[in-house]
């Protein structure tokens, strides 16, 4: 697997990182990453405490797929992200001003959403929305700890964007359109 800055999985390595330094966990980043896999992995009930991670979040033009993800993260509870059970990605990571309180519904301004995914030359090619152009609608935040994640609590909402994600600088993919989704989320918070 390529851990370069602008892999896929140097991408999962910065996040697992701030993770890190968020939970003041004892373990390295990256270990923090595999946690996150074990941790997060979905079930078959389909029940907010049983399965902290899911994402169902169709898309289409410089991509068409349903993205889904069975394994999430939070870091600060100011980002949410998901991806695949084998940190295979893609990636969707979705970032707010203020951090999420435990308990809190409602609407949540999104100040971006970052889809990453693995580009023909194996390094990593991004998205980006502009700010305030998507929200979460969390319907349910449930507590719900356990041996790892003390203070967790699992949300459970849906989504919807206004304006596409925009390719990074040098990414020559089409802008990506991003239906109304669907998730299921966890904060850790301190």
């Amino acid at each position: 697997m390529d851990a370069r800055p602008g892999s896929l999985l140097g991408h999962l390595a910065h996040l697992a990182h701030l993770a890190h330094r968020a939970h003041r966990a004892p373990a390295p980043p990256v270990l923090l990453v595999l946690v996150l896999s074990s941790a997060c992995g979905s079930s078959s009930s389909g029940t907010p405490a049983d399965q902290p991670c899911a994402l169902s979040m169709p898309v289409s033009g410089g991509m068409s797929a349903t993205l889904s993800g069975s394994s999430c993260g939070e870091s600060g509870e100011s980002v949410l992200f998901w991806t695949g059970a084998q940190l295979d990605g893609p990636f969707v990571d979705v970032g707010f001003a203020t951090p999420i309180a435990g308990g809190q519904t409602g609407t949540l301004v999104v100040q971006q959403l970052r889809i990453t995914a693995n580009g023909a030359d194996g390094g990593a090619q991004g998205w980006q929305t502009p700010a305030n152009a998507c929200t979460l609608d969390v319907t349910s935040s449930t507590s719900s700890p356990d041996a790892t994640f003390k203070n967790r609590y699992i949300l459970v909402g849906s989504g919807t964007c206004t304006q596409p994600a925009a390719p990074d600088p040098g990414n020559p993919g089409a802008p990506i359109t991003i239906g109304d989704f669907t998730f299921h989320a966890f904060i850790d918070p301190p």
